[in-house]
């Protein structure tokens, strides 16, 4: 998908970029991956993150936070530790 085919695909799924507010998280995993991609860019690499953290920072994005933080994890794009007590970008 080119620079400009994903940012025109960005739009279609988020009410707001800047914040990102997301609409719906897309079935196809091209899409959806960039949606995530997005997504993942609000956490800082090299920084740890307790759970509550990061769900500060997924709640304004979308509703169902739980799923953000799975999607992300399974992603790779954000890891944690078994027990959930940190979490960090990739």
């Amino acid at each position: 998908m080119t620079k400009a085919l994903t940012e025109q695909m960005l739009r279609s799924v988020f009410s707001s970029l800047d914040p990102p507010v997301l609409i719906a998280l897309p079935r196809r995993a091209e899409k959806r991956r960039a949606v995530l991609e997005r997504i993942a860019a609000l956490f800082s690499p090299g920084r740890d993150y307790t759970e509550k953290e990061v769900n500060a920072v997924l709640a304004p994005v979308f509703s169902d936070i739980t799923l953000l933080r799975r999607e992300l994890i399974e992603s790779g794009l954000l890891c944690r530790e078994r027990d959930g007590s940190r979490y960090w970008r990739t």
